[in-house]
């Protein structure tokens, strides 16, 4: 009932310019997003303009085209070409010649694989007299077995690690190559 009071007196007194008190005059409102449109157009248009600008300088430095010309040059060298096949078939040749995949797999698999110790025949086994066969031999067995394959996450770590220093190594020999002090 208070807002009903509160509106028919604020339209008495304003009339129909009660919207106009509230949120200013249409046509106002029209011409300040106008500005503000011409405004925004004006800065993205400089800011465009400064960008070409920088882009244009940057494209027409000697020194730049130089470097760029060394780059294309180098990459298309033959010598280079034929050093990173010759690189990569005796890689591939020393892979093979390890005996593959297999091979360096079973070779990873024996150095982490936990061995399985083996009494002798003389010995008693240890413990003996403690042995009340509470537990079934079964389960024993399946308990053994899990704590062998447990290492299958250190192996492909282990690979991991050995492609990533590879890589890395690769990456480094060919950033230094590439690397060369201009002359001025």
């Amino acid at each position: 009932m208070i807002a009903g009071e509160t509106e028919s007196l604020l339209s008495d007194h304003f009339g129909e310019e009660y919207d106009d008190f509230l949120f200013g005059n249409k046509e106002q409102r029209e011409k300040r997003k106008a500005a503000r449109i011409a405004r925004r157009k004006v800065r993205r248009s400089a800011r465009v303009n400064k960008r070409k600008a920088r882009q244009a300088a940057r494209a027409a430095d000697p020194v730049r085209i130089e470097r760029q010309a060394r780059r294309i040059a180098r990459k298309t060298d033959p010598s280079r070409i034929e050093r990173r096949t010759n690189f990569f078939s005796r890689l591939g040749e020393a892979y093979r010649g390890l005996g593959g995949g297999a091979a360096i797999g079973g070779a990873v698999d024996s150095l982490l694989r936990k061995p399985i110790p083996i009494q002798s025949p003389g010995q008693p086994p240890k413990n003996s007299d403690y042995n009340f066969g509470l537990q079934n031999p079964d389960r024993m067995n399946d308990r053994r077995e899990r704590d062998r394959n447990n290492n299958t996450p250190l192996i492909v770590a282990g690979v991991v690690v050995v492609l990533a220093l590879g890589g890395v190594m690769l990456y480094k020999s060919n950033q230094n190559s590439n690397m060369q002090i201009p002359k001025r």
